[in-house]
């Protein structure tokens, strides 16, 4: 099960119009675990935010401007997120919900 959800991600990061993924499952499954793996294989860097532990990062989306919140996050956590280097992931993304209303493009 575990390899075919890692091909799973695989094929979307080989996409070149991928859009975010979204990972459902109940609590306590791995869901985290295979995304790390996947962060250490297949990019240089991984920013993995946990909003419930780390609630200051919530700041970053008060702007719905992308690239605003792609700068917020990266001085916060002091990793580089260079596009195609740096998968980022939003754990317990619930409990921040202005995460969810990100434009897909800064021209919408």
């Amino acid at each position: 099960m575990q390899r075919h959800l890692m091909q799973q991600l695989v094929r979307w990061s080989d996409q070149t119009d991928r859009m975010p993924l979204l990972i459902r499952g109940a609590r306590q499954v791995g869901k985290t675990f295979l995304v790390e793996d996947f962060a250490k294989q297949y990019f240089t860097h991984l920013l993995m935010i946990n909003f419930e532990l780390n609630p200051e990062y919530k700041v970053c989306f008060n702007s719905l401007n992308p690239q605003d919140i792609i700068n917020r996050l990266s001085l916060i956590s002091q990793i580089p997120i260079e596009v195609g280097h740096t998968l980022l992931f939003l754990d317990e993304i619930q409990e921040c919900p202005e995460a969810l209303h990100i434009p897909l493009h800064p021209d919408h």
